[in-house]
């Protein structure tokens, strides 16, 4: 079995990792064979699905929760995001309970504060029971 090292390849002429006994690196070997770099999608069809209802359920929300619901003194009234208490992983994504609506100011302000944020119950520790 050929072991990888970092060497000159052949293919760019400059230190890459060399995978094959060639003195080529993987795409060098790729590009060899005819085989053509597999893009990587950046969503899983599951999580295109997701968002999509997300975008439904969040705009029906914020035309529900027009103003503001944290309300600090930096706050601009008007909501025009959604804070997640508990994150947005699997069916957290669209679950209203969890919602909370809120202008851009006070949206970085409970990301930025998260103690604060816990302390008056705009988060959830993903850890609680």
């Amino acid at each position: 079995m050929f072991r990888p090292y970092f060497g000159n390849c052949k293919c760019h002429n400059q230190k890459r990792l060399i995978v094959v006994k060639a003195g080529l690196c993987k795409q060098g070997n790729d590009e060899k064979k005819g085989k053509k770099p597999t893009k990587i999608k950046m969503f899983s069809n599951k999580r295109i699905e997701q968002n999509k209802a997300y975008s439904d359920v969040s705009k029906k929300y914020l035309k529900e929760h027009p103003v503001c619901e944290v309300a600090l003194e930096i706050c601009t009234i008007n909501a025009i995001e959604i804070h997640h208490k508990v994150g947005r992983i699997g069916f957290r994504l669209t679950d209203k309970k969890k919602f909370v609506a809120v202008c851009r100011a006070c949206h970085r302000y409970l990301e930025e504060h998260p103690n604060w944020a816990k302390e008056n119950n705009y988060s959830v520790s993903r850890l609680a029971k």
